[in-house]
C-alpha cells in the first residue's frame, strides 16, 4: 500500500511539473507552434514556420494580408472595439492605411515631438525618485498629447487613458479579459478631443466611425504605451547597458534595434499565400518546396516567431529553417517594424520618443523600467501567474472549438 501511495503521489508530481512546462512555455517555445498549426489545419491550410532573417524579409515584402490567424483570431478581439492598424486586413487594412497617412501629413513636425519627450523627461527627473513603468507610461502618453493637440493633457484624462491601456495590453497578452467600461472611456475620450480640434476637418463627421477614431487611438496612443514599457525592459538589461558604454554612451539606432531584437514586443508575425509564391532571385532555384515551383505553396499561412529571428541576428551562420538555407543575413534594422506594404506606419514616431527617453535614462539610477511593468506581451513583466496561464490556455481551446465546429459544418453541407 505505501509503494502505491508513493507512485501515485509521484505521478501526481510528474503531471503537475508535466502542466506547469506546457503552459510556462504556451506563449514561446513548441506550444505555441502546436497551437498555431492546428489553427490552420482546422481551416484547410498549410502552415510553415519560417526563421531565416533574408528569407523572412522577403515573406513580409511578398504578401500584405494576414489571413486567418493570430490577428484575426486573437489580436482583433484583443483590440476590440478599437479597429487596429496591424491587425485589419484586406479592404479595410488600405483604406486605413491610406487615411493614416493622411493624418499623419497634418500632424505637427517629429522636431517637435522630440522637444516635448525631453522636457517631460527631464520634469520626471526632477519630481520622481524612481521611474517605473507606469512612469514610462505617462512620459509617452503626455509627449504625444502634447504633440499632437498642442495641450497637455487633464490629470484625470492620463488617468482614464492608461487605465485603458492597461487592460487593451491584458488582453493582446492573453493574460487576462479586458474591462471594456473602462476601454469605452477612452475612447469617449478621443473622439471628443478630436471634435474640438483642428483634426477634426481632416474627416469631419467620419470621425465618429471607428475606422476613423481608431487611427488616433492605436496607433499613437495604446501601441506606443504598450510597446516602448515593453522594450524599456529591455533597454534596462545589463546586455544593453554594456551595448550603450561600448558605444560611448550614444544611443543609436542600431542599439534601439538590438534591444528590441533582445525581447521583441511583438513575439510571431504573419502572412498568408492564398497563391503561393514562386521562387525569387535572391534564393534561386534550390529552395524549390515542390515539384510547382513555389517557394510557398499555395494557401499556406506563413508564421514569422520575431523573438527567434531577432535572436538568431546576432549570430554569425544563419540558421536552417523548414524551407532552406542561405548564406544572406540581411542588416537587422527591418526586424523592428517588419517590413513591405505593412511595415509599421509610426517607426519614426517611436525612434524619437525612444532616443529621446532611453537616451538620457539608461544609466540613470533611478531608471526602474521592470518595476510595476504588467501584462508584458513578452516575459518582460518577469512574471506569469497561474492564473493568467489558464486564461492563454482557456482562450486557445476556445478558439480550437469554434475552428473545429465550423469545420464539421462546412463537411456536413
Amino acid at each position: 500500500m505505501e509503494f502505491f501511495y508513493g507512485t501515485a503521489l509521484f505521478s501526481a508530481i510528474i503531471l503537475l511539473i508535466g502542466i506547469w512546462l506546457f503552459l510556462k512555455y504556451l506563449r514561446y517555445g513548441s506550444s505555441r507552434e502546436l497551437f498555431l498549426n492546428i489553427f490552420c489545419y482546422l481551416q484547410g491550410r498549410r502552415s510553415v514556420w519560417i526563421r531565416d532573417p533574408s528569407l523572412a524579409h522577403l515573406i513580409l515584402h511578398s504578401s500584405a494580408s494576414k489571413g486567418s490567424g493570430i490577428e484575426r483570431l486573437i489580436s482583433t478581439q484583443g483590440f476590440s472595439p478599437v479597429l487596429s492598424l496591424e491587425s485589419v486586413d484586406g479592404d479595410q487594412w488600405v483604406r486605413m492605411k491610406r487615411n493614416f497617412t493622411i493624418l499623419r501629413s497634418h500632424l505637427p513636425r517629429l522636431s517637435e515631438l522630440a522637444s516635448v519627450t525631453s522636457s517631460f523627461v527631464h520634469k520626471y527627473l526632477q519630481t520622481e525618485d524612481v521611474l517605473e513603468s507606469s512612469h514610462l507610461a505617462e512620459i509617452i502618453f503626455h509627449s504625444l498629447h502634447k504633440w499632437i493637440f498642442d495641450i497637455e493633457p487633464e490629470p484625470h484624462d492620463t488617468e482614464l487613458v492608461l487605465a485603458a491601456v492597461l487592460e487593451w495590453r491584458k488582453e493582446l497578452a492573453i493574460k487576462a479579459k479586458g474591462d471594456m467600461d473602462i476601454k469605452l472611456g477612452a475612447i469617449r475620450w478621443i473622439q471628443g478631443l478630436i471634435q474640438n480640434s483642428k483634426y477634426y476637418d481632416v474627416f469631419g463627421t467620419k470621425w465618429e466611425e471607428p475606422e476613423y477614431w481608431s487611427l488616433f487611438l492605436q496607433p499613437l496612443f495604446i501601441s506606443p504605451i504598450i510597446n516602448i514599457t515593453d522594450i524599456a525592459v529591455s533597454v534596462g538589461s545589463d546586455v544593453i547597458k554594456n551595448e550603450y558604454l561600448k558605444g560611448n554612451c550614444v544611443w543609436s539606432e542600431q542599439l534601439f534595434i538590438n534591444a528590441v531584437n533582445f525581447a521583441h514586443p511583438f513575439p510571431i508575425l504573419e502572412r498568408w499565400f492564398p497563391e503561393g509564391l514562386t521562387h525569387s532571385h535572391e534564393f534561386g532555384n534550390d529552395n524549390k518546396t515542390n515539384e510547382g515551383g513555389y517557394l510557398i505553396p499555395p494557401r499556406t499561412h506563413v508564421f514569422l516567431p520575431m523573438d527567434e529571428i531577432g535572436a538568431s541576428l546576432t549570430k554569425t551562420v544563419p540558421k536552417e529553417n523548414e524551407i532552406g538555407q542561405n548564406n544572406l543575413i540581411l542588416p537587422p534594422r527591418w526586424t523592428a517594424f517588419g517590413a513591405g506594404k505593412r511595415v509599421c506606419g509610426g517607426q519614426d514616431i517611436a525612434h524619437v520618443l525612444c532616443e529621446q527617453i532611453f537616451g538620457k535614462l539608461i544609466l540613470d539610477p533611478k531608471f526602474k523600467p521592470s518595476q510595476r511593468h504588467l501584462f508584458s506581451g513578452r516575459d518582460n513583466d518577469l512574471e506569469e501567474t497561474w492564473s493568467q496561464s489558464f486564461f492563454q490556455l482557456l482562450l486557445l481551446l476556445r478558439i480550437l472549438r469554434k475552428l473545429f465546429f465550423k469545420q464539421i459544418t462546412n463537411i456536413i453541407r
